[in-house]
C-alpha cells in the first residue's frame, strides 16, 4: 500500500508564495511534521534543487499533496512532460 502523501499548502503561486525557497521552506516543515526522516527530507529537498523550477514544482508534488492554499482549495496538477 502507497505511504499516504503529507498535506502541502504552498499558498498562492502566483504570488511571493511562489519563490522557490518559499517552498522548499514548507515542504521541510510539513516533511517534519509528518515524521520523515532527516535523511529522507534531505533527499528529497536535494532532488527538488537539482533542476529548474519546474523540477522542483513536479517533484514537491511527487512526494506531498500540494495544494495553492486558496479559498478554492484546488489540488496542484503538473503535467508530466
Amino acid at each position: 500500500m502507497d505511504e499516504e502523501k503529507p498535506l502541502l499548502l504552498l499558498g498562492d503561486l502566483a504570488g511571493p508564495d511562489g519563490n522557490a525557497f518559499v517552498i522548499l521552506g514548507r515542504a521541510m516543515a510539513a516533511a517534519k511534521a509528518a515524521g520523515w526522516p532527516k535523511d529522507r527530507i534531505a533527499a528529497v529537498l536535494a532532488d527538488a534543487k537539482s533542476g529548474d523550477y519546474d523540477h522542483l514544482l513536479d517533484v514537491i508534488v511527487e512526494h506531498f499533496d500540494a495544494r495553492e492554499d486558496r479559498h478554492d482549495y484546488v489540488p496542484l496538477k503538473r503535467e508530466k512532460r
